[in-house]
């Protein structure tokens, strides 16, 4: 919430800007700690306010926890993660697609599947 008020955080950022990525970074699209549950509620209030958000992964080591990046996934693991990620969320009008951080880890994945 904004200090003072009940109104959201991301709200009040998404107005301010003309598109937002949402750092979603989970290795899994489903779950209530998957990507989809962590960006949902963002890509809502983007699209009430007529905005756009990219959902963003990671594919770099974490300190915080495994769970957070593709870093230990094989890619086609990845791509289906993130499949069913673009089925979920293509339907809002907020919702522009995926980036991927690191971009020279996710070619080391894509380039161990060869």
């Amino acid at each position: 919430k904004v200090p003072g008020s009940t109104y959201s955080f991301s709200a009040w950022l998404l107005e301010r800007a003309d598109s937002v990525v949402i750092m979603a970074y989970r290795n899994k699209a489903l779950g209530g700690n998957g990507i989809i549950a962590t960006a949902k509620s963002i890509i809502l209030e983007a699209a009430t306010l007529k905005k756009k958000a990219v959902i963003a992964v990671d594919t770099l080591p974490s300190l915080e926890a495994d769970y957070t990046t593709f870093y230990s996934s094989n890619s086609s693991l990845m791509e289906s993660e993130l499949k069913q990620v673009k089925e979920s969320l293509s339907p809002y009008p907020s919702y522009v697609g995926i980036a991927v951080h690191d971009y020279v880890r996710w070619v080391e994945l894509l380039n161990a599947n060869r």
